[in-house]
């Protein structure tokens, strides 16, 4: 904060000292919500995020058919119990790898079939009844997902053969089964967002930072950025190459990418005057 950044928190179930039958059980709901309680209380973050992607980060337990109906009571309990404590602190969620349609609406996005609404995050009983008893609001403040896409260009087959800005209205364009907006006005943060450099090489990766930037300036909603990582995985990582330095034996060497990020960005942290 001394130095004007924002910070965003991450509460994950290993923020949990006892994360047994999380989020299957109501008690265990509770367990979340004072282990999220008592990170705000001892970290002065901007903003927390509820989780992060449910279906992949709870394991073998994101496969159980309850899974995001109960990841839905997580997000409402949490944001009525937390919200009114910490008014000032941004809710995000929720927080889901890409914003398919199964996840948020219980539909397949190349199908108009419905096979199971119920069995997803914004379409199920408990949400429909919250959104129905606050003037169609959600329990949150800011929609968050990770688009990182199939195809990885941002300008053809980002995401299934669509670009990138035709994905982005896709998701738009969801509404629940009451007819709501799910995005609606709500500011959109891609928390999570990057580019391998394996693949082309840093030179690659610039341009697709680029592209996705670009794209993003075209949408209202679109706000917050956040680059996945910083710096590539060290040792014993994911292996990904995404960041904006990449580890050396001998310290971390800016890539190309690092200019280009700066450039779009007006310049902050541009070194020596290059830009990419």
């Amino acid at each position: 904060h001394q130095r004007n950044i924002r910070v965003l928190g991450l509460v994950g179930v290993s923020a949990m000292a006892d994360r047994t039958d999380f989020p299957f059980t109501d008690d265990a709901v509770e367990r979340y919500i004072e282990a999220a309680r008592r990170h705000l209380e001892t970290y002065p973050v901007d903003a927390i995020e509820i989780c992060n992607e449910p279906l992949g980060f709870l394991g073998e337990e994101g496969k159980r058919p309850d899974c995001l109906p109960r990841y839905a009571q997580v997000l409402i309990r949490t944001y009525e119990a937390l919200k009114p404590l910490f008014p000032t602190v941004i809710f995000a969620a929720p927080v889901t790898a890409n914003a398919e349609m199964g996840e948020w609406l219980g539909m397949d996005w190349r199908t108009s079939a419905i096979p199971d609404p119920e069995l997803s995050i914004f379409n199920n009983r408990a949400m429909l009844d919250y959104r129905d008893s606050h003037g169609g609001r959600l329990p949150l403040d800011v929609i968050s997902f990770h688009p990182y896409g199939t195809g990885g260009d941002a300008f053809g087959n980002f995401y299934f053969g669509r670009s990138f800005g035709k994905y982005l209205e896709a998701i738009l364009a969801y509404t629940d089964l009451r007819g709501r907006p799910v995005v609606g006005d709500y500011p959109l943060w891609f928390t999570e967002c990057g580019f391998d450099s394996r693949e082309g090489g840093p030179q690659r990766q610039a341009a697709l930072l680029g592209q996705f930037l670009r794209a993003a300036e075209r949408v209202p909603q679109a706000e917050t950025l956040f680059l996945y990582t910083w710096q590539d995985d060290d040792a014993g990582g994911e292996g990904n190459t995404y960041g904006l330095m990449e580890n050396k034996a001998a310290g971390y060497i800016l890539k190309p990418v690092y200019y280009s990020f700066a450039g779009l960005s007006g310049g902050v942290g541009e070194a020596s005057g290059q830009s990419y």
